[in-house]
């Protein structure tokens, strides 16, 4: 049993790690009483005060470690991970100053961990803005910094999912085109264990990321993939892993073998190419040019697709043929064209919302939109600009109004189809040149740009396809479609 003066001096170590900040009041007053426990009463017998076992001193778990292991998680473009940093740090130096009485190591150094790699990440991102947003970048340098990012928020969600569930994630698969968004899932995927670790599998446009249950993370050039990991091709240890660079056709303008980019998914490649006879839906259409009614459309339209998917398929156009699109079969349209001809076709499903018209604005809608603007010089500038270089040059010139050429959101890739057709792809939640998109569906597109001093097709065409990654073989079919009828000049 502790004399008076032991009592006293554990109580003035009591007081004075309340006062540095490592208990709280009701902490305090709880280990007092248990202190105050062993103090013998008067009328207690010799013996029995010999017997008496001293009380168990009451661990508790700081609540600064806590908090930064939950703001390591959530990340927010950076912040969470700053502030998880420097609330470990204290939380850490706390608890080693309660001499026991706080526990909480273990989450203050994964909060430590998992918020310098976000820190790591928000950087990249960062430096991939300012390469996006410079009129002097390159192509090449904006591709590195995206997939610098895009690997560093894979680093992140494994060592998230790690401190959550002591390892890293089992793949469910082995490493292919095919597999490579399910091979995503464990951290893509809200589960009881903690996740979702990482928004939505990195794009495969421009590069291909992929990790293995030790943790490694390596980056492999676009179509390319590794059943196992690839040590020359190593995130962290190999500077260039992400020089990867990008493939694209090199065919001209007017060879007539210009062809869309091929959506990301799970589901492969469309089967051999065969005649069908596909539905053709006329759209209601509003034409402020003129006044005259045209000639009704034929019902029905030969065209070449993938056998398989023919019947998955219509044509739809507007009442004069002017723009026509291939867009799931039972869907709705409208389409709309102005004085000076400029106008589109949206598809969209039946009983959905009319999608918005608009780029770089979120929409959530599942759609086929098409626009064009041969009729308006000013609107082919702004249309093309984002994606051509020359048109930005020319908007410049003749407005003196800026276009950042290479404003790229972070998420969206291109690749350039011939010296005038360019594809995209928004990823999922990124609002981009895409109409629509930033929806949760990734938005393939393809845009044109002929100045309109040039014959046929001219000004900016725009096709976008807006589907769910496991319907990615009916964009390929329309894009497709799209550059073979208004981007071969």
């Amino acid at each position: 049993m502790p004399d008076e003066r032991s009592i006293a001096d554990e109580l003035a170590k009591l007081v004075a790690l309340r006062d540095n900040g490592v208990l709280s009041g009701e902490e305090l007053d709880r280990q007092k009483a248990a202190v105050l426990a062993q103090r013998r009463p008067a009328s207690q017998p010799q013996d029995s005060v010999a017997a008496e076992a001293r009380a168990p001193v009451v661990q508790t778990t700081n609540g600064l470690a806590i908090a930064s292991f939950v703001l390591s998680l959530l990340w927010i473009g950076g912040l969470g991970s700053l502030f998880a940093i420097v609330l470990a740090l204290v939380g850490r130096a706390r608890i080693r100053q309660s001499a026991g009485m706080q526990g909480g190591g273990g989450l203050a150094i994964a909060g430590l961990v998992i918020g310098v790699l976000g820190l790591v990440g928000a950087g990249a991102y960062i430096a991939a803005f300012a390469l996006s947003t410079s009129t002097t970048v390159t192509r090449e340098q904006v591709l590195a910094a995206s997939c610098q990012a895009d690997a560093r928020s894979v680093e992140v969600g494994l060592e998230a999912y790690k401190a959550q569930n002591g390892t890293y994630p089992t793949l469910p698969t082995t490493w292919s085109a095919s597999n490579y968004v399910e091979n995503y899932s464990p951290l893509t995927t809200s589960d009881s264990g903690g996740g979702q670790w990482l928004r939505t599998a990195p794009g495969t446009s421009n590069y291909v990321i992929e990790y293995d249950e030790s943790g490694h993370v390596w980056i492999e050039g676009r179509g390319t993939y590794d059943t196992s990991y690839n040590p020359s091709r190593d995130f962290d240890s190999n500077a260039s892993a992400c020089d990867v660079g990008s493939s694209s056709s090199t065919s001209e303008a007017g060879s007539g073998s210009v062809t869309a980019p091929v959506p990301k998914g799970s589901n492969g490649s469309p089967t051999a190419d065969g005649s069908a006879t596909l539905p053709l839906v006329t759209c209601p259409t509003t034409n402020a040019g003129s006044q005259s009614t045209p000639s009704p459309l034929p019902t029905t339209i030969a065209l070449t697709v993938p056998k398989d998917l023919a019947n998955q398929l219509a044509v739809y156009s507007d009442n004069a043929g002017m723009m026509q699109l291939i867009a799931p079969r039972g869907w709705e349209c409208t389409a709309s064209f102005g004085n000076d001809g400029t106008g589109g076709v949206d598809v969209y499903p039946a009983g959905g919302a009319i999608p918005g018209d608009t780029p770089f604005t979120p929409s959530p809608a599942e759609a086929v939109v098409g626009s064009e603007t041969s009729g308006c010089v000013s609107c082919t500038y702004g249309q093309a600009c984002p994606l051509f270089a020359a048109a930005a040059a020319a908007i410049q010139s003749q407005t003196g109004v800026s276009c950042a050429a290479y404003s790229l959101p972070s998420g969206e890739s291109m690749e350039q189809i011939s010296p005038s057709v360019v594809g995209f792809e928004d990823l999922p939640n990124v609002a981009g040149d895409g109409i629509p998109s930033g929806g949760p569906y990734p938005a393939n597109g393809v845009m044109t740009y002929y100045p309109t001093t040039e014959s046929g097709h001219d000004g900016s065409w725009l096709d976008t396809c807006t589907l769910p990654y496991n319907q990615s073989q009916l964009c390929t079919v329309a894009l497709n479609a799209f550059v073979q009828m208004y981007g071969n000049e």
